[in-house]
């Protein structure tokens, strides 16, 4: 299954972070309401599983949201600034303000 978040194309939404791979990639953090998906937080990390397991914001996404979802784009065939770059587009397009 896929999502589209911008012009990109994500994998999920997943339920659960041990799904996840441990690659590099944009991950978008997702809250499920009524059948739609709202993006909460977008970020980019070398290891997209363990980044959002080990997460800070991780129980504040849990207690603001009890259906909450992860999608992922994969990105093991650009550079890390490369990646940096793509996530600063996409939280431009969403006027998101997050940190990775």
């Amino acid at each position: 299954m896929s999502i589209l978040i911008g012009a990109l194309e994500f994998e999920g939404p997943f339920l659960d972070f041990d799904s996840l791979s441990d690659e590099p990639g944009i991950y978008a953090v997702l809250c499920e309401i009524q059948g739609e998906f709202e993006l909460v937080e977008l970020g980019d990390s070398e290891q997209v599983r363990e980044c959002l397991i080990h997460h800070p914001e991780r129980d504040s996404w849990h207690d603001n949201c009890p259906a909450l979802a992860v999608a992922v784009h994969y990105t093991a065939d650009i550079t890390t600034n490369e990646r940096h770059e793509i996530r600063e587009n996409l939280e431009q397009n969403f006027d998101l303000e997050c940190a990775a």
